[in-house]
């Protein structure tokens, strides 16, 4: 009997997950599509000694990775959706437009899924283990495009209420959060659930006890995938 076990990885920084034993490493951990571009890229290498099969494609965002939304039409195609990559070879996939209905006051989030298929393997009683890769892809209208990403971190609200921390995000840009804690005037709270703002919508979880929180303390992940420090920012 052979098992196929699939494992989810997120990458969502400048850091590659090497560490996860996947087969493939992918050229970025985000991807910008601006509005009128043609195609956006994404490079996958297979870091294998083995040649594997891989299918790509995108859905939209879903806070939960495991999420899936059928019912919305697909925004983006991927060339090539299925390919086959031998040790130590690359490939470059071009993802397109096709022209359905995006919000044009601000940024869409989705989801690329980059999916491993190993060969079969010979013998009984075998479990094999292939990785999905999954980055985001952020869809930027015209109508945003000179505006600096940049201010939406000094626009973001903080306020607690309780045990309960709501991020309001006022701006068209998408904050996506590498570390987040609360900071008192002799204690500090890690946040580590805090993963994205969405534009114009907040996000709320549950806190620990941090005395009176006096600043919300976080680094960002940038266009490029890098890990920044934002900006100090008063809790209310």
């Amino acid at each position: 009997m052979k098992t196929l076990v699939t494992g989810l990885v997120i990458i969502s920084c400048f850091v590659m997950s090497g560490a996860a034993s996947a087969a493939f490493v992918l050229g970025a951990t985000r991807v910008v599509y601006q509005q009128g571009d043609e195609d956006v890229t994404l490079s996958v290498r297979n870091t294998s000694s083995l040649p594997y099969v891989g299918q790509a494609w995108v859905e939209p965002y879903s806070v939960d990775p495991e999420g899936v939304n059928d019912e919305e039409p697909p925004s983006f195609v991927v060339t090539p959706s299925l390919f086959k990559l031998e040790p130590g070879d690359a490939k470059i996939l071009r993802f397109i437009g096709i022209g359905t209905s995006l919000p044009t006051d601000r940024e869409s989030t989705f989801w690329i899924n980059v999916q491993e298929i190993p060969p079969e393997a010979k013998g009984k009683n075998v479990v094999q283990f292939a990785q999905r890769i999954k980055v985001k892809l952020f869809y930027r209208p015209d109508s945003i495009v000179e505006a600096d990403p940049l201010t939406a971190l000094s626009r973001l609200r903080v306020s607690i209420s309780g045990d309960v921390l709501k991020v309001e995000n006022p701006s068209p840009f998408s904050v996506s959060f590498f570390r987040a804690s609360l900071l008192g005037s002799d204690d500090e709270a890690v946040l580590p659930d805090l993963r994205m703002a969405l534009p114009f919508s907040s996000v709320e979880l549950r806190v620990p006890e941090v005395g009176t929180p006096e600043r919300f303390s976080f680094d960002y992940i940038n266009d490029y995938g890098g890990r920044r420090a934002g900006p100090d920012l008063e809790v209310r």
